[in-house]
Order: C-alpha cells, then structure tokens, then sequence
C-alpha cells in the first residue's frame, strides 16, 4: 500500500496465506546467531538450487529453503556461541 493509496483511501490487498513449516524439537544450549544461522541456511539453500528473487512465489522451493535454514539454526542453538555448522557436518548428518 503506497502513501497515495492511503491518501486516496485505498483499502490494502488482503494478504496471501503463507503455509507453515514444523520445527523440530531441540537441545537449546545458546540462541546467540540463530537467526543469522536461519538466513544463511535459507539463503545457501536457495543459491544452491539455483533459485533467485521472481522463484520466492514457489511456494515449495521457499519450504524447502525454509527447512535447511531451521536444519542450520537447529545445530546452532545446540552448542556454545554463534557456531554454524558446516557443510560437511551437515551432509553428515541427515535431517531429522
């Protein structure tokens, strides 16, 4: 909704549901960088598969995304201090 819009009295556009993703249980040890850890996650996964910013309407590649990010921000919050994993650690580990 632009400032002209509400000038004019516009209503906004009713919003478009957005689907949820379940997050897994997990030890909590530190919080610090989880968020950071979800962006990267989501972010490596969607250059990954080679996806840019007009693919954020597929809604199944955004899901897909989404859930490497909780994958990367899971193994966060379980150990001391902003420590990601890596991408090996990742492969080594499957997702639960």
């Amino acid at each position: 909704l632009t400032t002209v819009d509400r000038w004019l009295g516009r209503p906004p556009a009713p919003a478009a549901p957005v689907p949820a993703e379940p997050v897994p249980a997990a030890p909590v040890v530190d919080t610090v960088g989880a968020g950071d850890a979800f962006g990267a996650g989501f972010l490596a996964a969607w250059i990954a598969g080679g996806r840019g910013r007009t693919d954020l309407t597929d809604d199944a590649a955004v899901a897909e995304a989404v859930r490497f990010g909780v994958r990367v921000a899971s193994w966060t919050i379980g150990r001391h201090g902003a420590d990601s994993p890596t991408s090996a650690q990742l492969a080594a580990r499957p997702p639960t």
